[in-house]
């Protein structure tokens, strides 16, 4: 029978440093392979190892820091390992030059943008000045004193001329028809002077072309207010009083119709005599020669023509009225006299 005995103390010691050894290798092998895994490809590990590795030359370039460098350098070991805290010096010493990389370029593109805007406020200001010089009449209409049109340059044109150092002959205070170039010695080629002439030329077409606007405009709304429609006046003058007695025997409604709108046509003509009569301050209106005899009057109180000064307007919108009042006399007339006539018959 084989008796068994424990182990010696030397045996049981041996086995438990080779244990120790053992579990001290595993973890230095996880540790390896840990490592080993890692990817060096990327790029934040990429940026590290090359701030790892310019680590030195950063340390040696920047002289205001070499007392720090030199302290952080000190804890490196024999074996040319570097510490974790000269690691993150590093690396704010690094953020903190981009900073200042960064502050010094944002100076340089605010004061970029100071002068862009400055540039930009000359340039508003030059185009400001443009628009007003071409949005403003060359010219401009006075009246003298013996109360004709006088035609002189604009206080834009003037301002003008003057930023540019010369008039170029242009007589600045004179009429249509004066110039100075005999005076000075300026000939017919001068481009102000021809400038000058085509802007008289335009301001004659345009201020010509605003005042047939205008009445052209007057003569629709005169003609609006005070002219009969075509049906009315063909009612006044055609208007068969023989045909009511069978129309109104046929259809009662429609000879009624007919005469209601005969009776409106007649009372729409006395209602625009009585209007003409108050719009040309008389009337007189109301009879054909005593109308033809006060055109003076008319034409001196006409409150209808939106320019009284313009006596020669004021005369021409009287003499339409007296004309459209010598119609209306004459249709309204001529319409009583056959109604009176066709009253007699029945």
């Amino acid at each position: 029978m084989r008796s068994t005995l424990p182990d010696s103390p030397a045996a049981s010691g041996k086995g438990i440093r080779s244990g120790s050894n053992n579990s001290g290798s595993n973890i230095l092998s996880d540790k390896v392979n840990r490592a080993l895994e890692v990817r060096t490809d990327t790029p934040a590990m990429m940026a590290a190892l090359e701030a790892l590795a310019n680590l030195s030359e950063h340390s040696s370039g920047i002289s205001s820091s070499s007392s720090l460098s030199k302290a952080s350098f000190s804890r490196v070991g024999s074996g040319g390992g570097i510490d974790a805290r000269s690691v993150r010096v590093a690396i704010e010493r690094d953020a903190l030059q981009q900073a200042l990389l960064f502050q010094e370029e944002l100076k340089k593109l605010v004061n970029t943008v100071k002068e862009v805007r400055s540039s930009i406020s000359d340039i508003a200001g030059a185009a400001s000045k443009v628009s007003s010089v071409i949005e403003s009449n060359v010219v401009r209409s006075t009246v003298g004193a013996d109360g004709s049109s006088v035609l002189a340059l604009s206080a834009a044109t003037k301002a003008a001329l003057a930023s540019s150092g010369s008039s170029g002959g242009i007589n600045i205070e004179g009429s249509a028809g004066e110039s100075k170039d005999d005076n000075m010695g300026y000939g017919a080629k001068n481009p102000y002077e021809e400038e000058r002439k085509l802007a008289l030329i335009l301001h004659d077409a345009f201020r010509a072309r605003d005042e047939a606007a205008k009445r052209s405009e007057a003569v629709h709304t005169f003609l609006d207010k005070f002219d009969l429609s075509e049906s009315d006046s063909f009612l006044l003058d055609h208007y068969n009083f023989d045909e009511f007695d069978q129309h109104y025997q046929q259809d009662p409604s429609m000879g009624m119709a007919d005469g209601m709108a005969f009776l409106d046509a007649l009372e729409r003509v006395r209602s625009i005599r009585v209007q003409l009569g108050k719009t040309f301050g008389t009337d007189v209106g109301l009879s054909s020669a005593s109308s033809k005899g006060n055109t003076s009057s008319f034409s001196g109180r006409s409150s209808f023509m939106s320019n009284d000064s313009n006596r020669s307007s004021s005369a021409l919108g009287a003499t339409s009225a007296l004309r459209i009042m010598d119609g209306l006399a004459t249709k309204q007339e001529r319409a009583y006299e056959r109604l009176y006539h066709f009253l007699q018959r029945h």
